[in-house]
């Protein structure tokens, strides 16, 4: 008489298309998986840290297993079963591919406001192979994102090459070396607010429009429009709300505002160096602005006669940024928009040239001012 078949039996014959079935299922939704990875950590890097943790931790525990039971033979071997030891062994493949997945599209668009680069000290501690959850932040930072540390996931090797232009960021396509430390300066030497930021043009521009095809970087210019619109409302409105606000009650309490954005260009773009060491970008059609910015000019050509000045160099002033959107606010007799540039190579240098040139600017800008009408 036949012995009804056992459900471990059944299991051990049907091993090899069951099997099957289980890494097809596995690999199609892999896709669908790293979506949802990715719609859950997108603000939580705790969480994207631990699913990681948990994918490698998967991977090599599975991969002891099959090979353990493999090399076994007698009694746990007829315990598992073959079709348990080709199960097993198969949910490896599923999983080494997923995280291939999820590697393939961090390298595709990385997010960078998943990790600390979206800030300038943080790159450059990552660049120097230091751990910027470690690093301490700006206190003066306006970034609402911005605490005394770094919050979120402990940095890991893995992360830093999945998301990775660190190089980049600290180079002058992820930020103006020099200008914050300028900034400061100023603001301290003439008791005004200082609006600043540290957050990556990589990830988004401050200085520029909405809708600007230079809104976005390469970085994040294909991530899907809702993170998009998520990269904007955390890092971009901020800032520029408070700078639009704080002008805008100046303006209507009848004060005339000079506003001094403070920037920074490398020597040398595309191999062409450029030809000055201090420039004034303003509205050539705005005689308030024409007028401050050749003052200030003359002022520290007279100072520092050996220095290269331009004006409208080697930007245009009419061209997009936050000055341009305030000018369509304000008339010229109200507010004068001034981006100061300095060249890069005075911050590389450091020691006492980048010093004095700091110094010479606040003077200038000090004599120049005394010499400007006031309402």
């Amino acid at each position: 008489m036949r012995q009804p078949e056992t459900f471990a039996a059944a299991l051990t014959r049907r091993a090899g298309v069951l099997s099957l079935l289980l890494v097809v299922a596995l690999l199609v939704g892999a896709r669908w998986l790293v979506g949802a990875i990715e719609d859950a950590s997108w603000n939580a890097g705790a969480m994207r840290a631990r699913l990681s943790l948990a994918l490698l931790a998967a991977t090599v525990v599975l991969a002891a297993l099959s090979v353990r039971r493999v090399r076994v033979r007698g009694a746990v071997r007829q315990r598992l079963g073959a079709a348990g030891i080709v199960l097993v062994c198969a949910a490896c493949l599923p999983t080494l591919y997923l995280q291939a997945q999820l590697l393939a599209t961090r390298l595709r668009s990385p997010h960078l406001n998943d990790i600390p680069l979206t800030t300038i000290v943080a790159a450059q501690v990552m660049a120097a192979g230091g751990n910027p959850y470690r690093a301490a932040v700006d206190p003066r930072a306006e970034s609402r994102e911005q605490g005394r540390n770094f919050d979120g996931f402990k940095y890991m090797p893995l992360m830093a090459v999945t998301y990775a232009p660190a190089a980049l960021l600290d180079s002058h396509r992820g930020w103006d070396a020099g200008a914050l430390e300028l900034g400061r300066q100023m603001a301290d030497a003439f008791g005004v607010p200082l609006h600043a930021a540290t957050t990556t043009r990589l990830l988004v521009d401050l200085n520029r429009s909405i809708g600007h095809r230079q809104l976005f970087s390469e970085v994040t210019r294909a991530l899907p429009r809702a993170r998009r619109q998520d990269i904007v409302d955390r890092y971009y409105r901020p800032h520029r709300q408070v700078v639009e606000a704080a002008i805008a009650r100046l303006v209507a309490a009848g004060r005339r505002v000079i506003h001094v954005a403070s920037h920074s260009f490398t020597p040398t773009l595309d191999d062409v160096p450029r030809r000055a060491d201090v420039a004034w970008l303003y509205d050539p059609r705005r005689p308030g602005e024409v007028s401050f910015a050749r003052s200030w000019m003359q002022e520290l050509a007279q100072a520092a006669p050996e220095l290269r000045l331009r004006r409208n160099y080697p930007y245009r002033g009419r061209g997009d940024g936050l000055t341009a959107a305030l000018r369509k606010r304000h008339p010229d007799r109200a507010y004068v928009g001034i981006e100061l540039e300095i060249n890069q190579r005075f911050v590389e240098q450091r020691g006492a040239s980048w010093d004095e040139l700091r110094a010479m600017l606040v003077a200038s800008l000090q004599r120049a001012l005394a010499r400007a009408p006031h309402r």
